[in-house]
């Protein structure tokens, strides 16, 4: 394995060789000869780094997923056996990050394993990698929201720009920059699908879709234009996904065909037929806001807690995510302040405390102050 993996590398600097002579007017297949008389032979290389340079840069893609994997068994221990507590909060929003970032991970990694098979040199290597970046972004795009058909076309449209920029400045970019620049586009593909809009998105659609079943002239009325699947407004969606989906077909037949590693077969194929199964079959999972909320757990915990003295329920955050009133927390505190379990909880403290009713001065004096709960309840006890 430590030979394969310096030969890929190698392969990777034979091609920025050649990529280098092409400019000098060399035809590709070439300049393809030329750069591997000038690098000697590559087995006998490659051999000569697996015995003297260190094992961590080989075995970097298994490291890479152990860490990932490992990454998570704490988050997941936090959520279940810390829940309702700013820990447990602290941890759901540490695992969206996660899985965000281990989304990121995983796609670089599978452009990372087509390099050698379908080298970025070639056109071909360029639209499979923009190809495979947009296709995982979409299965994150129907997973968290099935409707969402602007970031899918935004996306889209973002990886069209960024193929045209490369093979019109193809010459213009070595090996390195040209990989460094899909690295960069793949990941904010999946960064635009994790946060279900890309920049400036909203500028430039400024109505959204929504997805019915029956005819769209028949179906009710909402915020969005309504559609059917198939109506005309999804057919660059269709296209996009039949040129993507034989792309990558290319690509996988390639890569039994040609490639070393089986686990990368094994990886690479089970995630690219997966992926859209388990995608439409848990898709929606973000359409309530669900995830939306999450990093505001915390702030409606710490303004439940102080304003009403308890935690939120489950239907609390439900509530918030459903509304987004998280958006505007100065105003949640104001309506917690004015309501009217804040009175109620008043009371009890001084039918607890002074075993009486609070005079309706001093009840309300106290909705209307911003102490909190505990500060309340501390006041009462000093009396």
């Amino acid at each position: 394995m430590l030979r394969q993996a310096w030969r890929d590398e190698l392969d990777s600097h034979i091609m920025d060789c050649a990529d280098e002579l092409v400019k000098l007017g060399y035809e590709p297949d070439a300049a393809l000869t030329e750069a591997k008389k000038q690098f000697g032979d590559p087995e006998q290389i490659a051999k000569q780094l697996a015995e003297v340079h260190p094992w961590l840069a080989a075995y970097a893609d298994w490291i890479a997923l152990i860490l990932l994997l490992l990454g998570i068994i704490p988050l997941y221990l936090l959520h279940y056996f810390a829940a309702s507590t700013v820990l447990g909060l602290v941890s759901d929003q540490l695992l969206l990050w996660w899985w965000a970032g281990g989304l990121i991970l995983v796609t670089l990694l599978l452009v990372k394993w087509q390099l050698p098979i379908i080298p970025l040199t070639r056109r071909l290597g360029i639209v499979v990698a923009l190809s495979l970046g947009w296709f995982i972004a979409t299965c994150v795009t129907i997973t968290l929201d099935l409707n969402n058909f602007e970031t899918t076309i935004y996306n889209g449209l973002f990886g069209l720009s960024c193929l045209v920029v490369l093979l019109l400045f193809k010459k213009q970019f070595n090996l390195f920059y040209r990989q460094l620049f899909i690295l960069v586009a793949v990941s904010l593909m999946i960064a635009f699908a994790w946060r279900e809009e890309g920049l400036f998105e909203q500028q430039l659609f400024t109505q959204c879709l929504y997805l019915v079943d029956s005819d769209p002239t028949t179906a009710p009325s909402t915020l969005c234009h309504q559609v059917s699947p198939l109506s005309s407004y999804l057919w660059f969606i269709y296209a996009l996904a039949a040129l993507a989906s034989a792309y990558l077909t290319h690509y996988v037949l390639r890569l039994w065909k040609n490639g070393t590693h089986l686990y990368r077969k094994v990886i690479t194929t089970g995630l690219l037929v997966g992926l859209p199964i388990v995608s439409f079959n848990i898709s929606g999972v973000n359409s309530t806001g669900t995830l939306d909320v999450v990093p505001w757990k915390v702030d409606i915990y710490t303004a439940y807690v102080d304003i009403l003295g308890r935690r939120p329920e489950d239907k609390d955050y439900q509530f918030y995510g459903t509304t987004r009133s998280y958006q505007h927390m100065s105003e949640v505190r104001a309506v917690l302040y004015a309501s009217t379990e804040r009175r109620e909880k008043i009371k009890l403290l001084y039918q607890e405390i002074l075993l009486r009713e609070p005079t309706p001065e001093e009840l309300e004096q106290y909705t209307a102050s911003k102490q909190t709960i505990n500060q309340i309840q501390a006041e009462l006890k000093a009396q």
